[in-house]
């Protein structure tokens, strides 16, 4: 079920939508490392203009499907670095799952200017989109994983990360994890669940 239920998320994430940004501010001081091997104290905080919630530590922000949230990373790289490129993935359980991202160059209308110098204050502004999907229609727990690399971006068409492992990335400047809890909208509805013969669920998709 965890696997189906990941795929529908994933298929979902990987659709565009466009949308007015969010007001108000949610602030994570400092977010976690994605893993041992993230360059460490390098992103002091991180900042989306959207609700928060705060029956967890830290605080989670709030993605409503369908609205687009600016999210904020200040950081200091611990060394120089040419290049700036944008990877993002979620992580659902188990499973990590690389997202699509409209520009990855960091260095182009992200509030940078590269190269990146060692022990400088930069802020990075990127912009994320849940799309409006019949798959989401109850709240949902996942880990954003927001990344930047010193590495040209990729030509169109190339992945983020072939292998889906963190080394075919680049130099990583920093990733750093943002819980996030995705809810619908309020109209959206749960489709109908087919069952099965001997009266349990049926995954399928219903049309």
């Amino acid at each position: 079920m965890e696997a189906v239920k990941m795929f529908m998320l994933y298929a979902a994430l990987l659709t565009t939508a466009t949308t007015a940004m969010v007001a108000a501010k949610c602030t994570i001081t400092p977010p976690k490392e994605c893993d041992t091997n993230s360059p460490k104290n390098v992103v002091q905080s991180a900042q989306v203009n959207g609700t928060c919630d705060n029956t967890t530590t830290p605080e989670t922000p709030i993605f409503v499907v369908g609205e687009s949230y600016e999210v904020k990373l200040n950081f200091k790289p611990l060394k120089d670095a040419k290049f700036a490129k944008t990877v993002l993935k979620a992580k659902y359980g188990p499973f990590v799952m690389p997202l699509k991202v409209d520009d990855p160059d960091a260095c182009k209308g992200k509030g940078l200017t590269c190269p990146l110098k060692a022990d400088t204050s930069y802020t990075f502004t990127d912009d994320f989109t849940v799309p409006t999907s019949p798959h989401i229609y109850e709240p949902i727990r996942i880990t954003l994983l927001w990344s930047l690399v010193n590495k040209a971006p990729s030509s169109e068409g190339e992945d983020n990360d072939n292998n889906n492992d963190g080394k075919n990335d680049g130099d990583l400047i920093f990733c750093v994890q943002i819980p996030a809890l995705f809810k619908p909208k309020p109209t959206t509805t749960a489709p109908p669940r087919a069952v099965s013969l001997d009266g349990e669920p049926d995954f399928r998709v219903v049309h």
